[in-house]
Parts: structure tokens; C-alpha cells; sequence
């Protein structure tokens, strides 16, 4: 047996059920859809068209309601919202105030007639100097006085007591012409017209003064006056007056008439008219709820055709993953998140069904689509997106939801396909709302569509496109955490070089430092030749070597001319210090939370290679050695990344100690490195074809040859005192 392929790893869930609980997921995926799907629609009847001539007679088999159609219910609904009159509230405390604050006006204007600094008290007040200045000269007749005083308390009292709103035309309309106030101790109806607001107030504000007041122009200074002590003591409670509306609304019967036993709907050679249609749509539904009701055959026989269809739509998403995402299928992880979020709009369309067509607006498909895009990739993405629109569609019976969803859900995912910063969604926000802005009005002119006015559905369609890419990237960190996945925009955050751990590797061992980037490099640009996710080859080779700090002057890139401690130990030893990087490597990676994906590098770049110089070293001192003390603790490379990463890091090492590097020898070098992992199985875990292995040879070697490249030999630099003479005193 090779023992390049002893130790392999096992799936993540493998401890716990493996292809059980895989299973176990489909299963209960499905039996939950199946749950939440609708009550299948009788077609009894469908035959009978208006305009027919019936060719049966059809009387009523029992005793059932007639359901009101959707137009209908929808006018009787609005009738009940208008016929709930607006309540006012009525502020005590209003009027109370601005009494207060005429009794001290009044004070005021009596005191100024004596005393002219109290005038200018009086222009704190919103009024005119020459009105209050006749109001001074009116107060110095006692008798007209107390007779004007009193007439204009008495009528800002009135108005008062009686309420009065700022703007009577904001108050909504009602079918019974009436509002209801709300005051201290109950509620009291009165017909809209009886209620004053500012504008008819002023109206009435004169005449009332000219009947307290004989003199005209004391009439005038009245209404003058008082007009700065106006403030509406009534206000729309618009809050309480929705909720009053819409739970009349909701107590609107769904039946507009009872068909009683042996009722004859329709006799034979009748013609069909809508009414009859009506009637029939309603005791076919009910004969549908009664045989469902009554035997479990016919309950049993829908349920598993829900179940067939609702297995067609997950296991296209499943299916995808097995055919052409292996390494995704691998991880009942991945099988369980991709449940929750096929799940998610279903659950929603299940909910939103009862509801007005104009709330399937939120159905958050494309929610569901952006986070497996940005979780996984575009091709898991636009599955999702297809196979979720139909099976939301069917439960929604509306074939413009499905046509809706498709285009947001494939808007959506195009535009975070290649998202790597936060900042990229910003695309999303501007795309989708334009996806529901257009799509609305267009799926609307051709009938598929009925939402109400068209504006509230554009204006509800935006929103829903700007809320799904902020709830993504609401969403995005939590998954992650979960599930264990990391994305592109994680990878990037781990990319940067003042990272605390690279910053550490760079101080302490800046020879592993300097190999590092050298790796991410190879790595990059093999992934990029390969398909492979560079990025994450990138970053993963920038972490690889970090347990080479703890220990950093037992790896020569190290050791900068210094001793070799390994002169001075066994084989055996220094195979241990080797291995224990990989250890020491995994330990720091936990403590600084990196990723799993990341922290897969740092024992599979090495897999369960030989320690070769070691080994070798081992045989001639101690003769026969087991080799397996001298492999890594591996597992081998389980995706092309790692193992890429794996090839980077041998080459570079091999290359490095080459005394010659022509492209020639260069080449071989690579070559000679990956026929060893080759036949070592180390690669075996990593899906790297040989086509795959020529395409990185042939990107390892521009890149070898520009950080190895020769320099030119410049020749030693002597100071001659004739040469600096002769160039003015200056080195040439």
C-alpha cells in the first residue's frame, strides 16, 4: 500500500450520520415543503364556459356558501374601510393654554395705557403695531373695555369647547359623512360638516364678534386679536383610524350567499352565465375541502403528489451539486444550508398566498438567490433561482410571480457574481429595484399580473429590491460563522498583508515571510490556469508556514548564514521539529480565527509527504528506519486549491536550490516535483487532472524565472583619485 495514501480525512459530518443524515435532509427538506404546499383546485366543472348551453342539469348535493370572487371581496373590504369613520382627539389642554395666554394679553394691554415699557411687551404678541396700539387707546374706555374684553374671551372659549382642526381636507373620507371624536371621557360621532378647521374659523370669527359687539371697528380689533390665539385643539389619530378601518375589513365575510340541498344551479340546455360559474367554482371547491375532510386516500393522494412535484424542484438544486459541484455535495453542511435557503421563499409563498397579490411582491427569492451566489457560486446561484421561482409560483398559482421572480432572481445573481468587497452590493441595490420598477408595469399590461395601482406596486417592487441586498449582507457573516463557509469577501479581508499574523511571520521569520509570498504567487497564477479559486489559493498559501514561527531557526530560509541546529540532532528529532509546524500552525490559525477553508492549507500543502533529507539521513546513519516516522501528519490535498498550493511550495523550495536556473533546468525541476506527489498519491484527494498539471507547469515557469531571474555582474567599484579628478570631483 502507498503511504502517500494512509491518512485521508473524513467529512466534516461524517461522525454524525454521513449519508443518513444527508438523508435525513432531503427527507425532511421535503416533507416540509410538502407541508406548506396549498390545497390542490378541483377542475370539476372547468367544461362549462359562459356563453355555453349546459348539457346536464346540476342541483346542489348539499348545503354551501358561494365565495364572493377576489374583485369582489376586494370592493366589499374597501366599502367596510370607508364606511369606519376618521377619529379626531380632541386636546383640552390646547384651548386651556391659549386662554391663559389671552387672560394675559388682556393684562398687558391694561397696564399699557400707564405704563410704555409694558407696551413693548405687547409686540412679543404676533400683531400689528397699529393694532395694538388702538388696542391701548380702547382700553383707556373702561366700560368699552371690560364689554370688548369679555366678548372676545367668550368666543375663543366657544371655539374651543366646540374643537377645531388645522386642515379639514386631510381628514380621509367616509361613506357616512361623519367623523368620531375622541375625548377625556368617551367618544362622540358628528357629521364632518359640523367640524371648523382654520380657514372656515376665521369666517365665522367675525360674525360671531359682531353680534357681541355693536361697533364694527371694535369687531375688527377683536377678530385682529384673536386671530394670534388660534391653535387647533382636534387632530387625526391617522394610526388608530387605519387599525379600526382595517379590522373591518378583516371582519368582511368571504360568502356572499348560502345555496341550500337540491338547490338547481343549472338545468340541461340552460345558458352558462357568470353567476352559474360562480356557484359551480364554489361547490367544486367544497366538494374538493370535503373529500379531503372525510377520507385519508384522497388527503394521502395530494400529499404525494405535492411531494413528487416539491422532489422535482429540490432535487434540481440537488442534482446540479452531484453532477458539477462534487465538492460541494461532499458536506452535509453545505446539503443543509442550501435547504434552508430553497426553504425560505417557499415558506414565504406558502404564507403570502392568502394575502392580496400585491404582498407577493416580498417573496425573497432573490434573497435566497444572492446568498448561495455569494456563498457557493453563480451556477449553484442561478439553479436556486430557476427551480425556487417555479415551485414559489405554484404554490402562489400566479404565473407572473414566476416570470417576476426568474428576472429579479437572475438580476440578482449576476450582479454579485464576482462580489469581493461589501461595497460591491451596491450594484445590487441599484439593479434589482429597476428589475421590479420595469417588471411590474410590463408583466401587468399583459394580464399576469394583478396588483391594484401601479405605483403602489412599483413603489413596494423597489423596496423589496433595495431590502434583499442589505439583508444579504446582514446575513452573510451569520451563515459563515454557521456553516463554516468563506466566502470571496472574507478572503479578501485575509488578504491583507497587515493581517497580525503575517505581520508577526514577517518580524520573526522573514525567510518563511519571503517564501510565503513567493508561494501565493505560483498559487495565484496556477489556480487562474486552472479554473481554481485563486483567491483562496492566494490567501491560503499566505498562511501555510505560520507555525514556522514558533520555532523559526530549524528552516533554513531561516537561518541566514547561521549554524544549522539540525547539525547537532538526530534524524529522528529534526523530523519531529518539522512536523510539529504543522501543529504549531493550526494552533495559532484557532487562536486568530481563521477560517476552515484556510486552516485546511496548513496540514494538506504538506499532505503525508516524506521528509526526504531527513529520511535519507536517518537510512545511513541507522541503516533500515520506518518510513512513516518521516511523513507529515497530512491529510493529503482535498481540492485543487490545496493542492496547488502543495506544488507551489515544493517547486519554489526545489528551484531555490538549483545553482543553475535556465529555463531548461527549471522546467525539469517542476516537472520532477510534480511526478514525485504524483506517484507519492498525494495528489490523488484533489481532482487535478494531468491537463491541469501541464497548464500549472506551464504558469509556474514565467513566474520562477522572473523571481529567480540572473543578474548582470557588476564589476567592484575603486576609488582612483586620477578617475575622480577627471569627472570634477564626482563618482561616475
Amino acid at each position: 500500500m502507498n503511504p502517500g495514501r494512509v491518512k485521508r480525512p473524513s467529512p466534516k459530518l461524517g461522525k454524525v450520520g454521513g449519508r443518513w443524515l444527508r438523508a435525513g435532509i432531503w427527507v425532511g427538506s421535503v416533507a416540509l415543503l410538502t407541508v406548506l404546499s396549498p390545497l390542490p383546485k378541483s377542475h370539476e366543472f372547468s367544461d362549462l364556459k359562459p356563453g355555453m348551453v349546459s348539457d346536464r342539469e346540476i342541483l346542489a348535493p348539499f348545503t354551501f356558501f358561494v365565495r364572493k370572487s377576489k374583485e369582489e371581496l376586494k370592493g366589499d373590504r374597501e366599502k367596510a374601510r370607508l364606511a369606519v369613520p376618521p377619529l379626531l382627539r380632541y386636546h383640552r389642554d390646547v384651548g386651556g393654554k391659549e386662554l391663559k395666554r389671552l387672560e394675559d394679553f388682556w393684562k398687558l394691554a391694561a397696564r399699557a395705557r400707564r405704563d410704555s415699557a409694558t407696551f413693548l411687551s405687547l409686540r412679543d404678541y404676533p400683531l400689528q403695531e397699529e393694532t395694538l396700539r388702538e388696542l391701548v387707546r380702547t382700553s383707556r374706555r373702561p366700560r368699552t373695555w371690560r364689554r370688548f374684553v369679555r366678548a372676545c374671551t367668550e368666543v375663543l372659549k366657544d371655539f374651543y369647547g366646540r374643537g377645531f382642526l388645522e386642515d379639514k381636507s386631510k381628514v380621509p373620507p367616509c361613506s357616512t359623512g361623519k367623523v368620531m371624536i375622541a375625548y377625556e371621557g368617551g367618544e362622540r360621532e358628528v357629521p364632518l360638516e359640523d367640524i371648523w378647521d382654520l380657514k372656515g374659523l376665521r369666517e365665522r370669527l367675525l360674525s360671531q364678534l359682531r353680534a357681541r359687539l355693536l361697533s364694527e371697528d371694535l369687531a375688527l380689533l377683536g377678530y385682529e386679536v384673536l386671530t394670534a390665539f388660534l391653535s387647533p385643539n382636534l387632530s387625526l389619530d391617522e394610526v388608530e383610524t387605519r387599525r379600526r378601518r382595517e379590522e373591518a375589513a378583516g371582519k368582511v365575510g368571504i360568502y356572499k350567499r348560502l345555496i341550500p340541498k337540491g338547490y338547481r344551479i343549472i338545468g340541461k340546455h340552460e345558458l352558462v352565465t357568470e353567476e352559474h360559474i360562480e356557484i359551480l367554482r364554489s361547490l367544486a371547491q367544497e366538494k374538493m375541502k370535503r373529500s379531503m375532510e372525510r377520507g385519508a386516500w384522497p388527503r394521502a393522494r395530494t400529499m404525494a403528489s405535492w411531494a413528487v412535484l416539491n422532489s422535482a424542484f429540490y432535487f434540481l438544486v440537488m442534482g446540479h451539486l452531484l453532477l458539477f459541484r462534487r465538492n460541494i455535495f461532499g458536506r452535509n453542511g453545505n446539503i443543509l444550508l442550501l435547504s434552508i435557503l430553497f426553504l425560505i421563499p417557499a415558506g414565504t409563498a406558502s404564507y403570502l398566498r392568502t394575502m392580496p397579490e400585491l404582498f407577493f411582491l416580498l417573496l425573497p427569492l432573490p434573497l435566497s438567490s444572492m446568498l448561495a451566489t455569494v456563498l457557493f457560486d453563480v451556477g449553484v446561484g442561478f439553479v436556486m433561482t430557476v427551480s425556487g421561482a417555479l415551485l414559489s409560483g405554484q404554490f402562489l398559482g400566479n404565473l407572473g410571480m414566476t416570470v417576476l421572480s426568474v428576472s429579479a432572481g437572475t438580476a440578482a445573481v449576476a450582479s454579485v457574481r464576482q462580489v469581493r468587497h461589501r461595497k460591491q452590493f451596491y450594484g445590487a441595490l441599484g439593479v434589482l429595484p429597476s428589475v421590479y420598477v420595469i417588471g411590474v408595469p410590463v408583466l401587468s399590461s399583459v394580464h399576469l399580473l394583478e396588483m391594484g395601482p401601479l405605483g403602489k406596486a412599483m413603489t413596494l417592487g423597489a423596496l423589496s429590491g433595495i431590502s434583499f441586498p442589505v439583508l444579504t449582507i446582514g446575513l452573510l457573516p451569520i451563515f459563515e460563522t454557521l456553516f463554516g463557509i468563506t466566502t470571496n469577501i472574507t478572503l479578501v479581508e485575509l488578504s491583507d498583508l497587515n493581517h497580525p499574523l503575517l505581520r508577526e511571520l514577517a518580524v520573526r521569520a522573514p525567510g518563511t515571510y519571503n517564501h510565503t509570498i513567493i508561494v501565493s504567487i505560483l498559487a495565484e497564477a496556477a489556480a487562474e490556469a486552472v479554473g481554481a479559486n485563486s483567491l483562496l489559493a492566494r490567501v491560503g498559501a499566505y498562511y501555510h508556514d505560520i507555525g514556522k514561527m514558533r520555532k523559526p531557526e530549524y528552516f533554513i530560509e531561516n537561518q541566514m548564514g547561521t549554524s544549522n541546529p539540525h547539525d547537532r540532532l538526530s534524524p529522528t528529532m529534526s523530523a519531529l521539529i518539522l512536523a510539529a509546524h504543522v501543529k504549531d500552525g493550526l494552533e495559532l490559525a484557532r487562536e486568530h480565527g481563521l477560517p476552515k477553508a484556510v486552516q485546511n492549507f496548513i496540514p494538506q500543502h504538506h499532505g503525508t509527504s516524506i521528509m526526504e533529507y531527513f529520511y535519507d539521513k536517518a537510512r545511513k546513519q541507522m541503516g533500515d528506519v520506518s518510513e512513516a516516522s518521516f511523513r507529515y501528519p497530512g491529510p493529503i490535498p482535498q481540492n485543487k486549491e490545496a493542492a496547488i498550493v502543495m506544488l507551489s511550495d515544493s517547486v519554489e523550495s526545489a528551484v531555490r536550490s538549483l545553482k543553475e536556473r535556465t529555463p531548461a533546468r527549471v522546467r525539469g525541476m517542476i516537472r520532477e516535483v510534480m511526478r514525485k506527489k504524483l506517484e507519492d498519491g498525494q495528489l490523488d484527494g484533489s481532482d487535478l487532472t494531468l491537463r491541469d498539471l501541464r497548464r500549472i507547469e506551464e504558469s509556474f515557469l514565467p513566474v520562477l524565472m522572473g523571481v529567480f531571474h540572473p543578474r548582470v555582474a557588476y564589476p567592484e567599484r575603486r576609488e582612483v583619485a586620477g578617475v575622480r579628478a577627471g569627472n570634477g570631483g564626482t563618482e561616475g
